[in-house]
């Protein structure tokens, strides 16, 4: 079975500024709290952001693996 499958993360650069990453993440975290921020979401199929680990990805590489033994 393939999916769901999480989306391709978010990140920030570390050459970006600790507080400025800071409050990017901030903002992203608790843009499902602000009216304009949920229904923005909601247009692009989105619920809310979170923190994940890299485990989170495992069944990304789960279907990689599976597509890799595709033969055409």
């Amino acid at each position: 079975m393939l999916g769901p499958s999480p989306i391709p993360p978010w990140v920030i650069s570390t050459s970006v500024p600790a507080p400025i990453r800071e409050a990017i993440t901030d903002v992203m975290l608790h843009l499902h709290l602000d009216a304009l921020g949920d229904q923005t979401l909601k247009m692009g199929g989105f619920a809310f952001f979170t923190v994940v680990d890299d485990s989170y990805y495992n069944a990304m590489r789960r279907m990689t693996r599976l597509a890799q033994q595709v033969t055409l």
